[in-house]
């Protein structure tokens, strides 16, 4: 048995789809949610609601995309969502797996940054080599992203003009260098959102692994 719910994405007002509207459809078995229930009484609190990260995310980052087609990436050890908003709608969501377990950590856990497109000629041979290796560890994530793409502008005739990258991605040194130059989309490091007063003490850095947390509590 499940628990259904939908959030209205977006009602067409012309043309032969007048009337309708598109819908994001949730389905979350109720055994899940009695598990977070129970976690929260175990917690000596009421669980008042539930959302799913996929619209949390869309829910905190809508307000900041453009006119233009946006890609929002949510990287994380083995998963990636990827999020195309445009004029405040949400376009197109897809969850991606990485095939390869946790190619996010083990980029970070090697310490070095991402390879650029050009080594310097006073790189040294090792440090190269480093780069090298997490560039090729990354290419799970690159291939998903990648296919993304090319499916959202196969059916769309305003291609995706930008992209923001947050959760552990994020903190990757280059990476959104090494997008910007494998997908040919300017890709940066989401850092900021609209209302949100982000204490200095916390750091901007961090607010790219929040998102989430804030966008559900906007839903």
């Amino acid at each position: 048995h499940h628990e259904i719910s939908h959030v209205v994405l977006e009602t067409f007002r012309e043309g032969d789809n007048a009337g309708k509207s598109r819908v994001l459809l949730v389905a979350a078995e109720k055994t899940l949610i009695a598990s977070y229930e129970a976690l929260a009484a175990s917690c000596g609190l009421v669980l008042v609601d539930l959302d799913y990260v996929g619209n949390s995310i869309y829910q905190a980052v809508k307000k900041e995309a453009s006119k233009t087609a946006t890609m929002i990436l949510k990287i994380e050890e083995s998963q990636t969502i990827i999020t195309v908003v445009k004029d405040n709608n949400m376009m197109l969501q897809r969850s991606e797996l990485i095939r390869k377990q946790n190619c996010i950590k083990v980029a970070l856990d090697s310490d070095t940054e991402i390879i650029e497109p050009d080594l310097q000629q006073d790189d040294d041979m090792e440090i190269a080599q480093a780069r090298i290796n997490v560039t090729r560890t990354l290419a799970p994530l690159i291939n998903s992203v990648s296919r993304v793409v090319d499916f959202y502008n196969s059916r769309n005739p305003e291609h995706i003009q930008q992209a923001y990258i947050m959760g552990m991605g994020g903190d990757m040194g280059n990476l959104s260098r090494l997008l910007t130059n494998e997908l040919g989309i300017p890709t940066k490091v989401f850092r900021k959102l609209e209302g949100i007063v982000w204490h200095p003490s916390m750091g901007d850095g961090d607010l790219l692994n929040y998102v989430a947390c804030i966008g559900a509590s906007m839903a």
